[in-house]
């Protein structure tokens, strides 16, 4: 009940009764609860330190939040457009939930002076310090919401499921529940492949853990999403360029494409090594030995073990597992004798086979399954990923 108190006198009693459009605004509704959070004494307070210069201003729990990149030379005409609708859009609605009538705001904003370029006031503060306290909220609307495109933070929660209601395997995936802002984790950079990772163990409390050794000096890095081990060396490049505004040359990205080929790749015949991306001709020269092999025969049986995959799976979410066995097993058989043993198709191709011997209750034969994917995925994520912590929990269970 305290909680539920403390909400409302903060902010849910301007937001009650107007969720859904606050929804629908997506991740700007977190903008205008910035303002109701900070409320409108405190902005008041932060706004007259602010122009004055004033040193203390530092001292403003809220001058963390404000200080953080907006990036609004950088941003497109288009996006800058609807940013700044949905600005006027949560500012009408403050107005018309009469956010702006509270008598001591006002009081306290009478004697704020909006002074133009040439010195003189813009408007008689004493008639119009409504407007005055409108006009700064308006502003620090519009540059949250430019704040938060690039310096939110996903609030994830790991969810488990099954493909049936008595079923005994149990899927876990990490789910977006919430956005939040937090200015110190803001801070760190983005890498790639980073040295930390955050989690939430304690329901809103943002954790940050290395996940290697980090040397005195060396940079925390964090990363902002595209991880070089989820995403491609290009799609990379463009959602950073795109969201955030820069291009990245991490350690990760200077190593081009060849480490996701390999994720990708053939079997060489003669190595067992990686094959490049076969090129118009259907050849491609392994990564390892260099020797140059014909790929269009290997293509079509991969298409058609893509085939069975996707009836195996489809069999083994209907319950049909035993039938689903015949068809996973087929394809792992041939992903093996095609693909390079770090290929995600062949490991996605074990994961589900295992998940079958599961259901059946035959955990020795999935065990056995599991045992090399796991070296794959210590190879491909590294020794201290969440990768190897979830195949190795599979394991266990």
């Amino acid at each position: 009940f305290s909680c539920a108190k403390e909400s409302w006198s903060q902010y849910h009693q301007w937001e009650c009764g107007n969720l859904n459009l606050l929804y629908s605004v997506g991740i700007a509704h977190l903008a205008i609860r910035i303002i109701l959070v900070t409320g409108l004494t405190n902005l008041y307070h932060f706004s007259r330190a602010l122009t004055a210069g004033d040193d203390n201003v530092n001292e403003f729990p809220y001058n963390a939040v404000y200080e953080l990149v907006t990036h609004d030379d950088k941003m497109y005409a288009d996006d800058m457009l609807q940013y700044s609708l949905t600005a006027a859009l949560l500012y009408m609605l403050l107005d018309q939930v009469q956010f702006f009538g509270l008598d001591e705001a006002i009081s306290k904003v009478s004697a704020l002076s909006l002074t133009g370029r040439n010195g003189s006031s813009g408007f008689g503060v004493k008639e119009h310090s409504s407007a005055a306290l409108k006009t700064l909220t308006g502003g620090l609307l519009l540059r949250h919401i430019q704040q938060l495109v690039c310096n939110a933070h996903a609030i994830t929660s790991l969810e488990s499921k099954t493909m049936q209601e008595d079923d005994v395997v149990v899927t876990t995936e990490q789910v977006r529940i919430a956005t939040a802002i937090y200015p110190s984790a803001s801070l760190m950079n983005h890498a790639c492949n980073p040295n930390i990772i955050s989690n939430f163990p304690f329901g809103s409390t943002l954790v940050v853990r290395a996940v290697r050794n980090i040397a005195a000096g060396e940079e925390v890095l964090n990363c902002y999403g595209p991880h070089y081990q989820r995403m491609s060396f290009s799609e990379r490049r463009q959602t950073l360029q795109e969201q955030y505004f820069f291009t990245c040359n991490c350690t990760a990205c200077g190593s081009g494409e060849e480490a996701e080929q390999r994720l990708q790749a053939f079997k060489c015949e003669y190595c067992d090594g990686p094959l490049n991306t076969p090129d118009d001709s259907g050849k491609a020269a392994c990564l390892d030995c260099g020797t140059t092999q014909e790929c269009l025969a290997r293509e079509q049986k991969a298409f058609r073990m893509h085939d069975l995959y996707v009836q195996g799976v489809q069999l083994a979410e209907k319950g049909n597992h035993l039938e689903a066995l015949q068809r996973l097993n087929k394809c792992l058989k041939t992903r093996e004798k095609l693909m390079y043993k770090h290929n995600l198709k062949l490991l996605e191709a074990k994961d589900m086979v295992a998940k079958c011997f599961c259901a059946i209750g035959d955990f020795r034969s999935a065990c056995e399954v599991l045992s090399p994917a796991v070296d794959a995925i210590r190879e491909i994520y590294g020794e201290n990923s969440i990768e190897l912590a979830n195949e190795l929990q599979k394991m266990s269970d």
